[in-house]
């Protein structure tokens, strides 16, 4: 009868272990998840500041490339009025000795 005894306590302590160690492991499960949801979220929100991010840069280069295309068009504007004003001031004898010594240039290979 002792040898019944010793039997039944064996299979009622490997019984209470078992529960005790599924909620280990379930435990350790939740943390894991909660770990990789918690990552998730630190990765989209990384990714949306760094999409913002790009774009204020790339905002503040073209308006930079817009001011140094109207400086460039306002300085070839500023050239061809000078260039103009200067053709009308011309005096025709002066367009006339242009033209020679244009001829001349051509005429000479």
């Amino acid at each position: 009868m002792n040898f019944q005894f010793i039997n039944l306590r064996q299979i009622s302590v490997a019984i209470t272990v078992q529960p005790s160690q599924t909620k280990s492991t379930n435990q350790s499960d939740h943390d894991l998840g909660y770990l990789a949801g918690v990552f998730i979220t630190f990765m989209i929100v990384g990714m949306i500041l760094g999409c913002f991010l790009r774009y204020r840069k790339c905002k503040k280069q073209r308006n930079h490339q817009t001011v140094e295309i109207i400086r460039e068009i306002e300085t070839l504007e500023k050239v061809q009025k000078v260039t103009t004003e200067v053709e009308q001031n011309m005096t025709p004898q002066r367009k006339k000795q242009i033209e020679t010594l244009e001829k001349i240039w051509k005429k000479n290979p």
